[in-house]
């Protein structure tokens, strides 16, 4: 008598389609962090780029008519507040403002979060910087770069900021701390 020897799966080994749903979706799963951590590290990397986009068509800002400076002669630091105006149609969401001028670095800006202009409106904001050098204060009006998102299009604008009579405004700041005239 022959006895036919049958081997069969015990129930603990999985079919080739289930090693293969497994397969896939742990690679499925590495993909997926791996997206996530190319995100999260894209968020944290400076935009170098941003300066150099264009501004979005329609956009406008400009300041307004008030200013105000202080400085700090122990820490070298000047404030520089102004209004910033939302002179375009629609809503203008601010994203970032300013970077490093001749003899002056950025410190801080307030707000330090992105805020949203409605048409007209205006909001306060405050550069803070550290005066470098007196004499590398630039005597030409520096535009300020102000990243904004306007109709789903991303750029940044170049505005211009108040002085003193016909100093510009980074001499106009620094004044009181390196007596330019």
């Amino acid at each position: 008598m022959e006895t036919d020897i049958v081997e069969s799966a015990s129930p603990s080994d999985p079919s080739p389609a289930h090693k293969l749903h497994w397969k896939l979706a742990a690679a499925a799963a590495v993909l997926g962090l791996l997206a996530a951590s190319l995100a999260y590290l894209a968020d944290k990397q400076p935009r170098a780029n941003w300066l150099t986009r264009p501004a979005p068509a329609g956009a406008r800002l400009r300041t307004g008519t008030s200013f105000q400076t202080n400085s700090d002669s122990n820490t070298a630091d000047v404030d520089y507040t102004f209004p910033l105006v939302n002179a375009s149609a629609q809503t203008i969401d601010v994203i970032r403002i300013g970077h490093d001028v001749a003899g002056l670095r950025l410190r801080t800006v307030r707000p330090s979060k992105p805020f949203t202009l409605a048409p007209g409106a205006s909001h306060s904001v405050t550069l803070t910087l550290h005066l470098l050098s007196c004499a590398d204060v630039s005597t030409a009006d520096e535009p300020l770069p102000v990243e904004v998102r306007y109709q789903a299009t991303t750029g940044t604008m170049q505005i211009s900021l108040e002085g003193g009579g016909s100093a510009p405004w980074q001499q106009f700041a620094t004044q009181p701390i390196c007596g330019h005239t």
